[in-house]
């Protein structure tokens, strides 16, 4: 099975199953370009799917986490972004053949992350008496990666800086929001767990993120710092995201004083009530 034939997989489990394969193979191909397919072309403008796409904004309101069907959402929902992770994770493998060989290998590892993560999503809607597909979902992660600018599209940096350093470290403000939420409601042990889970490893990604961002900033002789300062205000304005950021786990994650600075006075200057794309789910 080649990758991009594994992007256009849609039932969820048989992604899941078949991701090893598939990260093995595109690894085993070397680092050059000339050593990998060029498969970028081939890329699906959205991945397979075995739940119905739907615009965020279409979605049905959410319920509240004490009730079932809250906790059902949520890790529906949660299932849905670990989905697209791993088939980010996928699409940077393929489309950015010649960076380092350790790049790829630890970026591989997060790939096979995520899988667990959605698997443990997948196994808990079970327990709940639910199943994958019951709700709609989304591709708002893959569309800002598909979105990319023409200015910056193919830019190895820009990439680390959008999956890694805002979309991933989003996901860590959203997942501190959550916890504090479930641990106001009992009888969510399950849910819990899970979210718990994944926060703790996300950590470990974005850390993965900041570390390789910096070295690539070195090796071209860019100022991390200065390229932060221009590049998180560029992708707030075209990949919205509101949550309070968890400077706590953000710390944890690398980003340093001056970044988290750059953070809060961003947000604290952005008008958010212009109009947008649609935000990505809390």
């Amino acid at each position: 099975m080649t990758s991009w034939d594994w992007l256009k997989i849609e039932t969820a489990r048989q992604k899941v199953a078949t991701l090893p394969s598939v990260v093995e193979s595109l690894l085993r191909y070397g680092t050059t370009s000339q050593e990998l397919p060029k498969e970028a072309a081939t890329i699906p403008l959205r991945p397979g799917r075995d739940a119905r796409v739907l615009e965020i904004k279409e979605h049905p309101p959410k319920v509240g986490l004490q009730k079932r069907e809250g906790q059902i959402r949520l890790l529906h929902d949660l299932g849905n972004i670990e989905m697209q992770a791993m088939e980010l994770a996928v699409r940077t493998l393929i489309e950015f053949p010649e960076v380092p060989k350790v790049f790829r290998e630890e970026l591989a590892e997060i790939a096979l992350d995520e899988a667990r993560h959605f698997a443990l999503c997948l196994d808990g809607l079970e327990e709940l008496g639910s199943q994958w597909g019951a709700l709609p979902v989304h591709c708002s992660l893959w569309d800002a990666v598909a979105d990319e600018p023409e200015v910056s599209r193919g830019d190895f940096l820009g990439r680390i800086m959008l999956v890694h350093r805002y979309m991933e470290a989003t996901g860590l403000d959203a997942g501190e929001k959550i916890l504090m939420r479930l641990d106001s409601v009992v009888g969510v042990k399950l849910a819990r767990s899970i979210v718990d889970t994944i926060v703790q490893e996300e950590i470990g990604h974005v850390s993965f993120g900041s570390r390789w961002y910096r070295t690539v900033c070195a090796q071209n002789g860019i100022d991390p710092h200065e390229h932060f300062a221009k590049a998180y205000p560029e992708i707030l304005r075209r990949v919205p995201r509101t949550e309070k950021p968890a400077l706590r786990l953000r710390e944890l994650a690398g980003f340093d004083a001056f970044e988290n600075q750059v953070v809060l006075e961003t947000l604290s200057k952005t008008d958010f009530s212009r109009p947008r794309p649609a935000l990505l789910p809390d």
